[in-house]
């Protein structure tokens, strides 16, 4: 989109980066629970937009597609290459998917628990439940979002699951569990879940190099692929 990232403004970023950021013409939030009160001054003070994903934080497809909209439509930046890329990993994912055959049709059964932020349990319910078709047991909140929580509560209520919402993470057996990676491995070591998603800060005695979030097209594949594979 000929866009370039000029500051990454969180808790590692620098005087360097702070001042620098200034100097944008957009500010891309990627979970507002954490910048709402930093957003708010740039807008004010420095004149710079907000930008925040329709669907919340950019994970699975649909979510990624709107955040790129957003992004696009306040840069003033043609979408059309990046929503390219977008489409054909899609369409990628669900050939392999299909060529499977019944490898993953066990995950038609699957259940699973999020603990997590409302603009990141929105777009990855979304995602599980449309994409690899199980449903949840238990979505519990770690912060406030009023927007994300109206939709993340519309969607519930039209697939008949408004009970998971605000239940506590752990208090029953789901397959697949997204959540703080030391939780997650208490909670699979108790027998209460078959597949793990550490999503936090990492919290585990595990040494990460390699990428494993599960934002972006490669968190999709990731998504996928674990529970299509979960016994």
């Amino acid at each position: 989109m000929g866009l370039e990232i000029i500051a990454d403004i969180g808790a590692a970023c620098t005087t360097d980066q702070m001042r620098e950021s200034s100097e944008a013409i957009a500010n891309v939030c990627i979970c507002p629970e954490y910048f709402s009160e930093t957003g708010e001054y740039y807008e004010k003070e420095l004149g710079i937009p907000l930008v925040r994903g329709p669907l919340g934080a950019p994970i699975g497809y649909e979510a990624i597609r709107a955040w790129i909209s957003e992004i696009a439509k306040v840069t003033g930046c043609d979408p059309a290459p990046v929503m390219e890329s977008i489409d054909e990993e899609d369409r990628e994912v669900k050939r392999c998917v299909s060529s499977a055959l019944y490898l993953g049709e066990f995950a038609n059964y699957f259940t699973f628990s999020v603990l997590a932020e409302p603009s990141v349990a929105l777009p990855l319910t979304r995602f599980l439940m449309k994409r690899t078709r199980i449903a949840p047991v238990a979505i519990e909140l770690t912060e406030k979002d009023e927007k994300y929580e109206e939709q993340l509560g519309e969607l519930l209520n039209r697939t008949g699951t408004t009970g998971s919402l605000g239940k506590t993470f752990g208090s029953e057996f789901s397959e697949i569990m997204f959540g703080p990676g030391g939780m997650c491995e208490y909670m699979l070591q108790k027998g209460m879940c078959s597949t793990i998603f550490d999503i936090s800060i990492p919290s585990k005695d595990y040494f990460d190099i390699a990428p494993k979030s599960i934002m972006g097209l490669d968190g999709c594949r990731r998504i996928v692929e674990k529970v299509l594979n979960t016994r």
